[in-house]
């Protein structure tokens, strides 16, 4: 079996590249290990004798922990035991803390400084860096901030702030800069601070976990996290997840987790993509929950999103074979946000760190809901492929209208959001620029593939009155109806694809630009259309023929019009197009009159000129055309049509109206605009000798006409 197939069965993986340690059990009291969360520095720690050899292994950056390691080695003199030893972000300064004291290293230069704990009754706690040069050193007796000071390669401590406070215990997360403080006597009393980015010390307000209770409290029951855009402390007590949202005013207690199908074990955590993991060490089963998946009124969750299922399992190399090893969790270390550190030699000799990530596509599977299914894609990363996927297939499955509404609502709401931030708008309009520029062919929106031949220039500007001549002059040469054609559509991507594998399918022909506002992915409206409503038509036509019913899909179309509307969004040519041929390919002419007459489909040169293509199937949109260019102020294009039609005095009056506007507007001569020579070329075409003969002494009278041309027209008088 593929390692993608046993993959997709869970829906947690371990990265496939985790950093790898040896462990000589024979010298296993000679070697420390130290993992510092809060950078993902790995340091080995070989005691010689004399000396440490540390071995530093640096992720790319502090919060991924794939491709290849960065290792480092730095030789330091034994001082005695160590407790714990940590490296500053910029790797200038090496922090060792012992029993009683700390002991900070400048690495380039060689030169050292130390700090000892004197009092009896004071306890060094332990200690973290914040900044390049600033460490937090965590005593029962309080906090102090200190500046290493490099004067000359050579090192000291400056004192910078002190916090007197009788502490228990504490915990910190980098993710957040959050350290939390458990104050005696009563370990449930906990103060926060919050260390800025200029290395200040923000206290934040006190508050008790159990304020009704003497039970005391473990820091390994207690976690800190930013889950969306809200800082949480996560406390884990028995058969439930407690979070408390941290503020700068406030403590509060928003939400609760059951977990009583994770009950029968220790528990650890993880929070992956704004999920909380809940991994249960005992029965090896891990839960995902999503705190937005819920109702606003509801403070209680008490399902997961995915039923609990083990992780998947993990590879490990032996002289370049890959070996499959089942998940064990015992022995595991799990650190906020995803990293699992296993110490366990008994594979191979060898420790690893690993990074947990989520399968999105397994979870997907597990869903029942298309409308919380779409809403839980929708905050996911890297999820817009799958997100496509399940869309097209919400409506070639006929998902019922109020499901396809709310999905509709979500997605426009969060595309309005989007296009109201000027920053947000620029993009959109950039990748909407770039996927229109890809598309095969831009006149594939006007007219069949047997009339556009001749204009088969990608680089045509389908709004210059050239190419609404050419296009004129073709249809009425053509003399039957030139329907727009379906887009064209991969037989290996849209026929015969299995329902229940759509989702497996994440790749799309067109380009999917990962665009996110607040946390949410932006779909757009070309997104919609060419990953969504475009391959379902091609779907359905390529399963039922040309005469399948269009009904449910016009209505999908309708609704998400609809949603544009109410968010007063004009709706983007592309939607109308296909609106159009739909209702054309069941003959619903007189609900596409109603839709045009009522200004649900918007007024654009590209619709006007697909009414044009329609008006042997359907005559009324000629006049529908010509109103809707009326609208739009295109007057050289209506001309086109009228004259294109052998009508040679309608155009002419108009013209003559619309420069005698101009003039008065803007001043200019009139008749500087008239190209005589287009009126008379149609009254002889149509044979309408009369009418040729009105329109040279017109034009003879205006002076609008050149030497050769009167001498060419004479000919015809």
């Amino acid at each position: 079996m593929e390692e993608n197939t046993v993959h997709y069965r869970y829906h947690l993986s371990c990265c496939p590249t985790p950093h790898e340690f040896a462990i000589d059990e024979l010298t296993l009291r000679d070697h420390q290990i130290f993992f510092d969360a809060a950078s993902g520095d790995l340091v080995y720690c070989q005691n010689t004798g004399t000396k440490y050899i540390l071995t530093i292994t640096k992720p790319r950056t502090s919060s991924t922990l794939l491709g290849e390691p960065n290792k480092t080695s730095y030789t330091i003199p034994n001082n005695g035991p160590i407790d714990d030893i940590r490296f500053s972000s910029s790797y200038e300064y090496l922090a060792i803390k012992r029993d009683t004291s700390m002991e900070f290293i400048y690495l380039p230069g060689g030169s050292s400084c130390k700090v000892t704990v004197t009092k009896s009754n004071h306890k060094l706690l332990g200690f973290q860096w914040t900044g390049p040069s600033n460490v937090l050193i965590i005593l029962n007796s309080g906090i102090e901030l200190y500046q290493v000071v490099n004067t000359n390669s050579r090192i000291s401590l400056k004192s910078t702030r002190r916090v007197k406070l009788n502490i228990n215990w504490f915990i910190y997360s980098g993710q957040v800069r959050i350290f939390l403080l458990s104050l005696a006597p009563r370990s449930s009393v906990l103060q926060p601070f919050h260390v800025t980015s200029k290395n200040t010390l923000v206290q934040l307000p006190k508050f008790d976990i159990l304020p009704n209770s003497d039970g005391v409290v473990n820091p390994e029951d207690l976690y800190l996290s930013k889950i969306y855009t809200a800082l949480f402390c996560i406390y884990r007590a028995p058969k439930v997840l407690q979070l408390y949202q941290l503020t700068v005013e406030t403590v509060e207690l928003v939400l609760m987790i059951d977990l009583a199908a994770a009950s029968g074990g220790p528990l650890a955590l993880s929070v992956i993509d704004n999920l909380i993991v809940v991994h249960n060490l005992t029965q090896q089963v891990s839960l995902i929950f999503d705190i937005k998946l819920r109702a606003p009124s509801e403070k209680c969750i008490h399902f997961p999103v995915a039923a609990p299922l083990p992780l998947s399992p993990y590879y490990v190399s032996s002289y370049e074979v890959m070996t499959e090893l089942e998940v064990l969790y015992k022995g595991w270390e799990f650190y906020l946000p995803n990293l699992i550190l296993c110490r366990d030699n008994s594979h191979l000799d060898k420790g690893y760190l690993w990074q947990l990530s989520i399968n999105l596509r397994a979870v997907a599977a597990s869903f029942s809901d298309r409308v919380k299914l779409v809403d839980f894609l929708l905050r996911r990363e890297n999820s817009k492929p799958l997100l496509l996927n399940v869309l097209r297939m919400s409506v070639l499955e006929n998902e019922p209208m109020p499901a396809i509404t709310q999905i509709c609502e979500m997605l426009v709401s969060i595309l309005v959001r989007a296009m109201r931030d000027p920053d947000y708008q620029k993009e959109i309009k950039k990748i909407e620029n770039r996927q229109e520029r890809s598309r095969s062919s831009a006149h594939s929106l006007l007219i069949d593939k047997a009339y556009s031949a001749p204009l088969d220039d990608e680089n045509a500007d389908i709004y210059s009155l050239e190419y609404f001549r050419n296009l004129i002059n073709i249809q009425h040469s053509k003399g039957k109806d030139p329907r727009v054609s379906s887009p064209e559509v991969s037989d290996e991507d849209f026929i015969n694809l299995p329902v229940e594998r759509a989702i497996e399918m994440t790749d799309n022909k067109d380009d999917v630009t990962e665009l996110r506002k607040e946390g949410y992915v932006v779909i757009t409206q070309y997104e919609f259309y060419s990953n969504v409503l475009r391959p379902a038509e091609s779907e359905m036509t390529m399963k039922f023929g040309e005469n399948w019913n269009t009904k449910y899909l016009v209505s999908v179309i309708l609704e998400y019009i609809r949603c544009l509307t109410f968010q007063r969004i004009e709706a983007e040519t592309h939607i109308f197009e296909i609106l159009i041929n739909l209702l054309v390919r069941n003959k619903k002419f007189s609900q596409l009159h109603q839709l045009l007459q009522y200004h649900v489909i918007g007024d654009s040169l590209a619709v006007a000129c697909q009414l044009i293509s329609l008006q042997e199937a359907y005559p009324p949109c000629y006049q529908l055309a010509l109103d809707m260019l009326k609208r739009l102020n295109f007057s050289d294009h209506l001309i086109e049509i009228l004259l294109a039609k052998g009508y040679a005095t309608k155009p002419l009056r108009y013209a003559l109206k619309v420069i005698s506007q101009a003039q008065r507007d803007k001043g200019g001569p009139a008749g500087d605009k008239i190209e005589a020579a287009r009126y008379l070329d149609t009254a002889l075409l149509s044979q309408q000798k009369i009418v040729f003969y009105f329109l040279y002494q017109f034009f003879e009278s205006k002076n609008l006409l050149t030497e050769n041309e009167k001498t060419e027209y004479k000919r015809h008088l």
